[in-house]
């Protein structure tokens, strides 16, 4: 036994890995969120056509893999990126889709804040779905809310990605009228190739 645990220690400092000896394990949580942006951008979707005034670009086909949970989440929920780009002037807009379902009664859940590079960002979010569902032991309810994210901020965040650290990304927490918040977060991969589909939807013509 002694030789065995001498020739793998060997082995560890020489950077080689016997066979027989355990990886540690890594959550599949972990693993999606070391995806490299070159593989979520083909998830990203951009949908419009001649006759619409403005190009919308999302991720929610990005996040949903994540397995709703991102970084820090506290209940079951599903957060996602939008952009509007106006087809007359280029200009974006860009949003984050936030779902939450939770049990007891409802919250109402009507601003936000985000974290940005001078501190952090005030916003109102808007609530534009509601559901309920009751059975005997009580009721569930899902609200489905955006808030504004300024676009340059999530350039910057995108330019400052470090590959060597990817557990990163765009934090935020949602208030609600009830009292109850919720912290979340937008993973750095995701940004970066939400970004990138975004800047190639502007400077390709599409939006044009």
């Amino acid at each position: 036994m002694m030789k065995r645990i001498a020739a793998c220690a060997a082995l560890l400092i020489a950077g080689v890995h016997p066979a027989w000896a355990k990886e540690p394990k890594v959550s599949q949580q972990e693993l999606m969120l070391r995806r490299p942006p070159s593989a979520i951008e083909p998830l990203i979707k951009v949908a419009g056509d001649r006759l619409d005034p403005s190009i919308e670009i999302s991720s929610y086909g990005a996040s949903a893999i994540t397995n709703k949970g991102l970084l820090v989440s506290t209940t079951t929920e599903n957060s996602f990126m939008r952009a509007f780009i106006d087809k007359k002037d280029g200009k974006v807009s860009t949003q984050i889709y936030h779902i939450e379902n939770y049990s007891g009664e409802w919250k109402y859940f009507n601003s936000a804040t985000y974290e940005a590079p001078e501190g952090i960002k005030e916003v109102s979010a808007n609530r534009v779905g509601s559901d309920v569902n009751c059975y005997r032991w009580g009721c569930s309810f899902t609200e489905e809310v955006v808030f504004p994210v300024d676009f340059a901020i999530l350039e910057k965040a995108a330019a400052a990605f470090d590959p060597a650290n990817p557990l990163n990304g765009l934090r935020y927490r949602l208030f609600a009228k009830s009292g109850d918040r919720v912290d979340e977060a937008i993973p750095i991969n995701e940004i970066v190739a939400f970004v990138a589909v975004v800047n190639r939807a502007r400077g390709d013509g599409i939006a044009k």
